[in-house]
């Protein structure tokens, strides 16, 4: 497992040693990575592996998590305010309260993912895969749902 402390958008002390974001996503697989409540603002990880990563309450707004695998991964109470998670994998993931306004989540795979309560207003999940999705008390004004899959998805109480 990789553990990152004090991980940000500048430094990261990583097992010791300083590193870029950059140097840090290119130089180790973050699957399984510990990046709870990390600040990731604007980070580049466009095709980072994090699955079964640790983002709890971590901050991602505008991060680019382009192709990115998510899948499994700890999303809970994250903030994704406008990230880019096209083609994105989060298959499973959690992202219960998870805030995602104005997110770009077109063609990405949410199979199996838990969105309850997340806030999803404003984001466009055109032509995602939500297929047995928990979207339970999620709100999704303005979101742009366009071809997309929501085969089997619980939508009770969302907005």
């Amino acid at each position: 497992m990789t553990i990152l402390s004090r991980f940000s958008t500048d430094v990261a002390l990583w097992e010791g040693e300083a590193a870029s974001v950059k140097e840090a996503v290119y130089a180790a697989l973050l699957d399984r990575a510990t990046l709870k409540g990390a600040d990731l603002r604007g980070a580049d990880l466009w095709g980072a592996d994090l699955e079964n990563a640790d983002l709890e309450g971590a901050d991602l707004t505008n991060a680019d998590l382009t192709t990115a695998v998510l899948r499994g991964a700890d999303l809970t109470r994250a903030d994704l305010w406008g990230a880019d998670l096209r083609n994105a994998d989060l298959t499973g993931a959690d992202l219960s309260s998870a805030v995602l306004r104005g997110a770009d989540l077109r063609n990405a795979v949410l199979t199996g993912a838990d969105l309850e309560g997340a806030d999803l207003r404003g984001a466009d999940l055109t032509g995602a895969v939500l297929r047995d999705a928990v979207l339970t008390g999620a709100v999704l004004r303005n979101a742009v749902l366009d071809g997309a899959d929501l085969t089997g998805a619980v939508l009770t109480g969302a907005v």
